[in-house]
């Protein structure tokens, strides 16, 4: 009775895990943050940064053992995106998807990087649910990103006069969105 009072114990534990360690994992990908959260330094830089401007996105991200913190801006009417190391480092100055977009043609142009993808390079999953969300809209970039051993693809677009960005698992499901 006892041997088999274990085994039950077990196999509900392995059971909860199974279904929710994916989740967990999938929710931990992306992970937004509240500004008073953060360590001083990155509130200060992202306030010097962003001043006159209002913060709409905080999203903490980690990167072959590296977090940084991906901030979302709308400051002089145009919406801005930058890069803030855990330290309060500013890592990438902030631009907009357009000024982004150029300097990707230059840095490609020169050799610097060449990580962008185009739509046909997805799974024919993410492809059909790309272009479904892009509709009437440009791509301006696509760029894949692995976390936990997941694959995802970053896609921003111009649709409707905005800015916008979806995250796209392999099998097609959005996974986040910004507009």
């Amino acid at each position: 009775m006892k041997k088999l009072k274990g085994i039950t114990i077990t196999a509900a534990i392995t059971v909860g895990v199974v279904l929710l360690y994916p989740a967990g994992v999938h929710a931990g990908i992306f992970d937004d943050v509240d500004f008073k959260d953060l360590p001083q330094a990155v509130q200060k830089t992202i306030n010097d940064q962003a001043a006159g401007g209002k913060i709409r996105e905080i999203e903490r991200e980690t990167e072959d053992g590296t977090t940084f913190y991906e901030v979302d801006i709308t400051k002089d009417g145009k919406r801005m995106e930058f890069k803030v190391s855990d330290t309060g480092k500013l890592l990438t100055q902030p631009m907009t998807t357009a000024e982004r977009a150029a300097q990707k043609v230059r840095d490609k142009t020169s050799g610097l990087i060449d990580n962008d993808l185009t739509v046909e390079e997805l799974s024919p999953e993410a492809q059909a649910t790309v272009k479904k969300e892009t509709a009437g809209g440009k791509i301006t970039e696509i760029e894949q990103e692995k976390e936990d051993g997941l694959t995802f693809y970053e896609v921003e677009f111009e649709k409707d006069g905005e800015d916008r960005e979806i995250r796209v698992d392999q099998a097609g499901k959005v996974v986040k969105r910004d507009n």
